[in-house]
């Protein structure tokens, strides 16, 4: 039974049973704060905080409805959450959420404000404030941290009576443990932002250290390139004989790029064997001997042919590390580097395993290049002063020969008397010679034929090769004749070929139209390159003759040594042709 305020019962009933009922209620709102406090410390987002706050706080106190508005201090964008208000109420709140945080909660104060005492606005003349959703019966300020600031509005209760004291308390109660966790939140997210921001600097510490890092590699690396260059320069410059350079050069490659043993090889067209310098760690002696082989040079000159368009010019290099160009080197070989000194002096440097294993870098093969370069150079200059050094030494040794010759002429002098009294006797003879050939008869003549005869025999009898004193051909049987008219038919109809065996110089004067020009001196070489191709069993047509020599006869019996078997002469040859007004040409 409900008692009305004035009745007498009701405070002799509070009188008794009131402290009962204000420790149960004390420990009823603790239990909420406790319960509030266990469930606010699940989220971390200001969203999630205020959406469990919100259904608690409406319950524990029994209202209709309620809102929560937050903003940083000063700032006019505003997070907002409610419960219970309608769709225009809501959408009026979040319009107007700034200015109500600066109303209810003033810049000037949220410095001096203290979060474990939330201030308290509660009764019906909230409604006045046109600002405020209608219903408000309470505003509690929820000074935050880190500049957080806003307000708690809660509607009328369902019983419609006002706040009670107590429940203003519990009312500031949850106004704090909301605070307290928008403030860990705001922390969380602050400490979660520097965290990232450290991460964020610390991997550009570490891009930044590993840039350094490689920097200082690189100019390492590139100080160790210049060096390798200097000394490479320095040492190489004052060699000026290439056998030394050669085995200078290797060295230093060697240890440039840690390698246990190689080669360099240096053909010279000018020279038979080439220059050689060998490292070896097994049979030196061994390696020398196959490098010394003379199939060697063949395969150099292959490996060099094999490049084609990257083939390296005057004065130029070739870096070879794929292993197809390298399995045909006369020596197990990792890398090589193929070289042109001028047009007749090629040569390549050959690199054995590496001690540490492994390719070569980019930088390695610039740094080969550069290597290469520098020798290419002070090789060009040992053997130029070899050349001059080699000149000089022949000037000495003419000089002298020439001293020797003027000494000789120096005492030639004294025969000059001698000499011109033999020339007076030789001029005597001479005449006297002459003169016996005026008289000589046809059989000392038959004679001399006789002796020349026998003197041609003896040769052909110890030279194997012999002296043709009578041509084969005058005692072979002439090759079949055939008829202008037939060869004509034969030629134009695509069955035979008509050849003009005559010196090129008659051929280019006039020959038959169509005749392809096979004169005697130069028949291999015409017959390789236009007839050889010709299918087997063409038929060929020859002519060319004069009173003494019958080349028709030759160039046949040539053919018929070629394996030709169909061979004809044309007979009356050139004059016969063109008495029968047949065709003819010029040049060629």
């Amino acid at each position: 039974m409900m008692l009305s305020p004035d009745d007498p019962r009701r405070e002799e009933e509070a009188g008794g049973a009131e402290p009962e009922r204000s420790l149960a209620l004390k420990l009823f709102h603790l239990q909420i704060l406790y319960e509030l406090g266990q469930e606010l410390a699940k989220a971390e987002e200001p969203a999630e905080l205020l959406d469990i706050f919100l259904p608690i706080a409406m319950g524990s106190l029994g209202v209709t409805s309620a809102y929560v508005a937050l903003c940083g201090v000063g700032q006019t964008d505003c997070q907002v959450a409610e419960r219970g208000l309608g769709q225009g109420a809501a959408a009026s709140l979040a319009e107007h959420a700034g200015e109500l945080v600066a109303k209810f909660f003033p810049e000037a104060d949220a410095a001096l404000a203290d979060p474990a005492k939330p201030g308290v606005l509660a009764g019906k003349h909230l409604e006045r404030d046109p600002l405020l959703p209608s219903g408000t019966r309470a505003i509690v300020t929820l000074p935050g941290r880190d500049g957080l600031a806003g307000f708690l509005g809660l509607g009328a209760k369902l019983s419609g009576e006002p706040f009670l004291p107590a429940e203003i308390e519990l009312l500031q109660g949850l106004a704090r443990s909301l605070g307290l966790a928008l403030a860990r939140a705001s922390a969380a997210r602050t400490i979660l932002r520097l965290n990232d921001s450290l991460t964020a600097q610390n991997r550009r510490l570490e891009r930044t250290l590993e840039k350094m890092e490689r920097a200082r590699e690189e100019l390492n690396l590139r100080a160790f390139q210049l060096k390798t260059l200097y000394d490479a320069s320095s040492e190489l410059a004052g060699v000026l004989d290439s056998d030394t350079l050669l085995e200078t050069f290797l060295l230093m490659i060697l240890g440039a790029f840690s390698v246990g043993g190689g080669y360099v090889i240096l053909l010279d067209d000018a020279r038979s064997a080439p220059q050689i310098a060998l490292r070896h760690a097994g049979d030196e002696a061994d390696c020398f001997d196959r490098l010394l082989a003379p199939e060697v040079r063949q395969q150099l000159l292959k490996l060099f042919v094999a490049q084609k368009d990257r083939l390296p010019q005057t004065m130029e290099s070739l870096l070879l590390t794929d292993e197809a160009g390298l399995t045909d080197l006369p020596l197990p070989t990792s890398a090589a580097v193929i070289f042109a000194l001028d047009e007749s002096t090629r040569g390549i440097v050959g690199l054995f395993d590496r001690l540490a294993g492994g390719p070569y870098t980019k930088d390695e093969q610039r740094l080969m290049t550069s290597l290469m370069a520098n020798f290419l150079v002070c090789l060009d200059n040992a053997r130029r002063f070899e050349t001059i050094a080699g000149l000089n030494a022949d000037l000495n040794r003419r000089n002298v020969e020439l001293k020797r010759t003027l000494d000789e002429l120096t005492s030639a002098k004294v025969e000059i008397g001698r000499l011109k009294v033999a020339r007076e006797r030789i001029l005597a003879a001479v005449r006297g010679g002459f003169a016996r050939l005026e008289r000589v008869s046809p059989l000392e003549i038959a004679a001399i034929v006789l002796v020349a005869a026998m003197l041609g025999l003896l040769f052909n009898l110890t030279n194997p090769a012999g002296i043709e004193l009578v041509p084969q051909v005058l005692f072979s049987p002439p090759p079949p004749a055939v008829s202008i008219a037939e060869a004509e038919r034969a030629v134009a109809g695509g069955a035979a070929v008509i050849v003009d065996a005559r010196p090129t110089e008659f051929y280019r004067q006039e020959h038959i139209a169509g005749a392809e020009s096979l004169p005697l001196p130069l028949f291999d070489f015409v017959y390789a390159m236009k007839l050889a191709t010709l299918p087997a069993g063409t038929r060929f047509i020859v002519y060319g003759r004069t009173f003494s020599r019958h080349w028709d006869r030759e160039v046949a019996a040539r053919l018929a040594q070629m394996g030709v078997s169909e061979i004809s002469v044309l007979e009356g040859g050139l004059a016969d042709w063109k008495a029968r007004g047949l065709a003819t040409a010029e040049g060629g």
